[in-house]
């Protein structure tokens, strides 16, 4: 059996095709979860960004939507193991299609990186016929439709995405408060880029964040920003 072993938790990866990597630690960590009640995790795979959620703030209720039927098994799973289970609650289906009957405060996303590969074709019209941009600009409608007026929506792409986020954001009337520019090592430049996208416009932060040094150790501000999920020391 897979596990990916973290200070206050557990998660059991066997059955999903996504396992835990830096991605998902980078965007557990860097979320704002304060005063946060509502969170929704969508496309939730292990369940780790929402259990690493639950580990940060002691009040929020998550919802965790996966449509891969096994991964949503696997993700209850690790919601049943936690100490937090009476907060999570994992569904199974496709969260594009889903009524969803409420506003929550925080959202978050880890997307596939199927969308890769057309996205970082610069021919607009290759973007706009490609089902999987289909799907993110439905994501972001879904997310402009259901993110509370004061709340926060976090998500990790690709670098070479950034621009094209940003521009249906902006047409979905969500405005980017953070970003992120996630930096593998100096020599390996614009890996990912973290959002946080919020109905308010406003001024924009904006950082770099680098995770080995050139011996290919952790960077100290990696160290510092995972410390309190990573189980083995860095």
């Amino acid at each position: 059996m897979s596990v990916f072993r973290f200070k206050q938790f557990d998660v059991k990866q066997t059955q999903n095709p996504l396992k835990v990597g830096t991605d998902s630690m980078l965007l557990g960590a860097f979320i704002d979860a304060n005063y946060k009640r509502f969170g929704l995790d969508l496309g939730s795979g292990t369940g780790v960004l929402s259990l690493m959620i639950a580990q940060k703030n002691t009040e929020i209720q998550i919802d965790a939507i996966e449509i891969n039927p096994l991964a949503a098994e696997e993700c209850s799973f690790n919601f049943e193991q936690s100490v937090w289970n009476n907060r999570l609650k994992c569904i199974e289906g496709d969260y594009l299609k889903l009524d969803f009957q409420k506003s929550y405060d925080l959202i978050f996303s880890n997307p596939p990186y199927h969308l890769e590969e057309v996205l970082n074709d610069n021919n607009e019209i290759t973007r706009a016929k490609h089902s999987s941009s289909n799907e993110l600009v439905e994501l972001f409608c879904l997310v402009n439709r259901i993110l509370s007026e004061d709340g926060d929506f976090w998500v990790i792409l690709p670098f070479q995405m950034q621009t094209y986020i940003q521009k249906i954001a902006a047409e979905n009337h969500l405005f980017c408060k953070q970003l992120i520019q996630i930096h593998a090592k100096s020599n390996k430049p614009n890996t990912r880029t973290i959002f946080r996208f919020s109905k308010n416009s406003g001024l924009l932060s904006q950082r770099d964040f680098f995770i080995r040094n050139e011996d290919n150790s952790y960077t100290s501000e990696y160290i510092e920003l995972t410390k309190e999920f990573h189980f083995v020391e860095l």
